[in-house]
């Protein structure tokens, strides 16, 4: 009887040690944050939240030029609102977003001529747009938006890596609000591994601890 209660202590740390083994197996004990996980970048032929960057969104700035006319209405310049329109003198409320610059001034002119004006020319523009890198990079910046960029191309925009990033969990973020994790490296490699990157992305190079 002696010898089976001397057993009761080690059937007790061996089921506190199951219990331990369990929660590492659950991923109860990791290094990752709590909340949604970050995927890695699929690959640039699956990126669902790319938007177009021909067309105006959301949020950008849009300059109206007006010309053609005797006494045309007065320029006008305008953030596009959360619903996607602009508002102009005379003919109210335009839906500017997922149209391209042609497609608006064919829009405006539209709603313009014949009936308040008989010519009328109108330019559209938007203003600079810009992403942002920061992190450990040599010169964390917000940078204008010349055209078609990827992440290895912004992030030699900002003055490339430091000695102390991790190459392998560059963090990309839409102005979506959508997430990825670029391993750097294997983009250097492969194309198809290093996403492009729009107007109001977000790039952030963590410190690597190893």
């Amino acid at each position: 009887m002696k010898m089976f209660s001397n057993c009761r202590p080690l059937t007790a740390i061996l089921a506190t040690l199951a219990g331990i083994l369990a929660l590492f197996s659950s991923g109860c004990l990791t290094d990752e944050p709590p909340g949604e996980k970050i995927p890695h970048y699929p690959g640039r032929t699956k990126d669902p939240a790319a938007p177009d960057t021909n067309a105006f969104n959301v949020d950008d700035r849009v300059q109206v030029y007006f010309s053609g006319s005797s006494e045309p209405p007065q320029n006008h310049q305008e953030r596009i609102n959360s619903d996607g329109s602009i508002t102009l003198s005379m003919i109210g409320s335009v839906q500017a977003a997922g149209l391209t610059p042609q497609e608006l001034e064919a829009e405006i002119q539209r709603r313009y001529v014949p009936e308040f004006f008989k010519r009328l020319s109108v330019s559209a523009q938007r203003e600079d747009r810009f992403y942002t890198v920061g992190g450990e990079v040599r010169a964390p910046a917000r940078l204008n938006y010349l055209g078609e960029t990827s992440v290895l191309r912004a992030v030699a925009a900002a003055g490339h890596f430091t000695d102390f990033a991790d190459m392998k969990d560059v963090k990309l973020t839409r102005k979506s609000g959508k997430k990825w994790r670029v391993n750097a490296i294997a983009a250097q490699k492969d194309d198809n591994l290093d996403p492009r990157v729009y107007p109001g992305d977000l790039i952030h190079v963590d410190r690597s601890w190893k």
